[in-house]
């Protein structure tokens, strides 16, 4: 009678041992997902000022509808191109040819405005225009107050929200961002993040 043997247990799949080459390109793996690298960096800061500009020239011919397209993009020194490929959904042809900038958009951008501390900023995420503009018309009258002229900031309509977000009138409040702007190491000059650091 043939003997029975009993079934060899399965060894269990041995790790593979992290050689030095392995390592750094694991390390360089982790890196890259974690946007370590600084020249992805700086191509996502550039990306975003090219996309701020390129809202500033739609705002720019809504505000003055005399001005030209190519006009509008020279004075923002931006690329047409770029302009058709981050708000071409604001801008229009009429029946002679011409771009003109839409009366409204429904362009989704996240905003920012100082808060009491320094250094750090308030997230807005404004769904049209006419969100932005509260939010540029804010941020305006904010920095006349920072130069001693409050006529703006009281003129501003009180209780104002905008993307669920409080936009502050108050003098008491109006003066703790200017003491907290004062202390900042970067300066928010706008609503866009675009930071600017005192000389």
């Amino acid at each position: 009678m043939p003997s029975k043997r009993r079934p060899r247990a399965r060894r269990g799949k041995q790790p593979r041992a992290i050689t030095k080459t392995r390592s750094a390109s694991i390390v360089r793996n982790i890196s890259t997902r974690a946007n370590l690298n600084p020249e992805r960096l700086r191509g996502g800061a550039r990306s975003q000022s090219t996309r701020n500009r390129a809202l500033n020239v739609a705002a720019d011919m809504r505000r003055d509808p005399s001005l030209t397209f190519t006009q509008a993009t020279r004075n923002r020194e931006v690329d047409p191109r770029s302009i058709r490929k981050y708000i071409a959904s604001a801008l229009r042809k009429d029946s002679s040819g011409r771009v003109k900038a839409r009366p409204n958009d429904r362009i989704r951008e996240t905003l920012f405005i100082p808060s009491t501390k320094p250094d750090e900023r308030i997230p807005i995420r404004t769904k049209n225009n006419k969100e932005r503009q509260i939010v540029g018309q804010w941020h305006t009258a904010l920095n006349a107050a920072a130069g001693g002229d409050f006529l703006l900031i009281r003129k501003f309509p009180r209780g104002q929200m905008v993307g669920g977000v409080l936009l502050p009138t108050g003098p008491y409040q109006i003066q703790k961002l200017l003491t907290a702007q004062a202390e900042a190491e970067t300066k928010l000059e706008g609503p866009y993040r675009t930071f600017a650091r005192p000389a």
